[in-house]
């Protein structure tokens, strides 16, 4: 049994629910940009199961692993049928996606060893031509909360060594758009603005002397959420070569 197998999260409050719901039908809508018709599509870490949901609505053919016996059990309760098993590696044959898809789950990975094999597998289960799509985190702005916010993250994400990773694995990258924490997919100028004010806004927030300060008048865990939801992420699409 692998650490992934016994991580479980806090239930979702109805608004970070609306929250994720938003940005997975804005998600899919970026997607079918790349998908053909009749897709077969597999997730590698569903979660809550947003993604899920919406792919299943568009009639698609979806599959999914989760390492998380939380998480799994919680969706195949509502009928998903998630397949229990650690990745690396992917438990599939070759050739058989048009798009693998998984957010937040490459920093969970012990290493960049495994966050490599991870690659390699995508590539090997997706067919010619395939896209993989990514969520990660972003460390240059997170800092040391990367490490604080879950107990599994590892392997540090970055736009450049995500993008190193992935082409040294034969993807070429299509797409990058940076968000602001689960609230949009695709980057503006009157975005990116506002992501860097928040960012800005943040640097203090992420200081020891907040924090302290914070956690002694017993706002530790307020201080927690709000670094939490106003995070950097990064939204990588790269395809597999012909």
């Amino acid at each position: 049994m692998t650490a992934l197998a016994n991580y479980r999260s806090e239930p979702l409050s109805p608004w970070f629910d609306r929250v994720k719901t938003r940005y997975t039908d804005i998600m899919f809508t970026l997607l079918g940009d790349y998908l053909m018709p009749k897709a077969k599509i597999l997730e590698v870490g569903p979660g809550y199961g947003h993604f899920a949901k919406r792919i299943c609505e568009a009639g698609l053919e979806y599959d999914a692993i989760e390492p998380s016996n939380y998480f799994r059990c919680a969706l195949q309760e509502q009928g998903y049928n998630i397949t229990k098993a650690p990745v690396p590696p992917i438990r599939r044959g070759s050739e058989i996606y048009d798009l693998v898809y998984a957010a937040m789950l490459i920093e969970n990975l012990p290493s960049s060893h495994e966050a490599g094999e991870f690659a390699c597998e995508v590539a090997r289960v997706l067919k010619k031509g395939g896209v993989l799509c990514l969520v990660f985190p972003n460390y240059l702005t997170w800092g040391k909360f990367f490490f604080d916010e879950h107990y599994t993250h590892s392997f540090v994400t970055t736009p450049r060594r995500i993008s190193h990773l992935l082409t040294s694995q034969g993807f070429d990258i299509v797409r990058m758009e940076n968000a602001l924490g689960w609230f949009w997919v695709e980057e503006s100028l009157g975005k990116n603005v506002l992501r860097h004010l928040v960012n800005i806004m943040m640097w203090p927030i992420h200081t020891a002397a907040v924090r302290w300060t914070l956690e002694y008048i017993g706002l530790g865990e307020l201080h927690w959420k709000v670094r939490k939801t106003l995070f950097d992420a990064v939204v990588v699409i790269a395809r597999k070569k012909e």
